[in-house]
């Protein structure tokens, strides 16, 4: 904690940033701010329900900014949430085409069907 007081009188006498001072002390100001402790990772604050519903309400036509206007949040929240919940959803249940990628024994295409095909 000393090291920030240090820290504040250089960047007084220096006429630099908080962070500056403590890089030319060679203290990280965020190492120093994360030392000891530890985060986990935080589910969505939405739930499932109120995603699927707002997914329903974009089907429907309306906007992320309108959606976002009817439950007071931002597009970038509305859109975010819908955005979490979609790779939350795909982690959870793959699809076809990730048990494909997922086999070890994969054949290619020109092999599967004895050559090449041109389309018509």
């Amino acid at each position: 904690m000393i090291e920030n007081w240090y820290a504040l009188c250089i960047s007084i006498l220096k006429e630099v940033s908080i962070d500056k001072a403590l890089v030319q002390m060679n203290i990280s100001a965020r190492n120093n701010f994360m030392r000891g402790k530890t985060y986990e990772r935080q589910g969505s604050k939405y739930s499932e329900e109120f995603v699927q519903q707002i997914i329903q309400m974009n089907q429907n036509g309306m906007s992320y900014a309108q959606i976002g206007e009817e439950y007071g949040l931002t597009r970038g929240q509305v859109a975010g949430a819908i955005r979490m919940y979609k790779i939350k959803k795909a982690t959870k249940e793959p699809t076809k085409v990730s048990e494909v990628a997922m086999r070890k024994n994969s054949t290619s295409l020109y092999h599967m069907e004895g050559g090449m095909q041109v389309a018509n």
